[in-house]
């Protein structure tokens, strides 16, 4: 787990979700202007195409037993999953002094007793 949090610090600028598309385009348009200039502009010009491709439209509940199972099973790749995030957030927040820009859809990651944190 450690080496792969370290992977992600030394060997990526930015590891976004498309949970929180416009973070991560906007972090992706400030730390690497050269390839993702103007990326929200690309994605919402065309988001209603592709909103219609890949779309699956058959949902179904899971129920709080599956979700528990899960979160038991995969407690690695969630504690990776929620670095991540969390350092996706933090770049945000430094790019824009924990301030709301435009549409952008950010929200202050309450402070968590992580563990992993304490070799960064």
């Amino acid at each position: 787990m450690q080496k792969a949090k370290r992977t992600v610090e030394t060997e990526y600028a930015v590891v976004g979700t498309w949970e929180d598309t416009n973070i991560t385009l906007s972090v992706l348009e400030a730390y690497i202007p050269r390839y993702f200039r103007n990326a929200k502009v690309a994605y919402y010009l065309g988001k209603d195409r592709l909103s219609r491709v890949n779309r699956n439209n058959v949902t179904r509940i899971v129920s709080d037993e599956t979700r528990l199972i899960l979160r038991k099973n995969l407690t690695n790749e969630i504690e990776f999953y929620e670095f991540c995030k969390q350092r996706l957030y933090l770049q945000y927040a430094a790019l824009t002094q924990g301030m709301k820009v435009g549409e952008d859809d950010y929200l202050l990651v309450p402070e968590q007793q992580n563990d992993y944190n304490e070799d960064y």
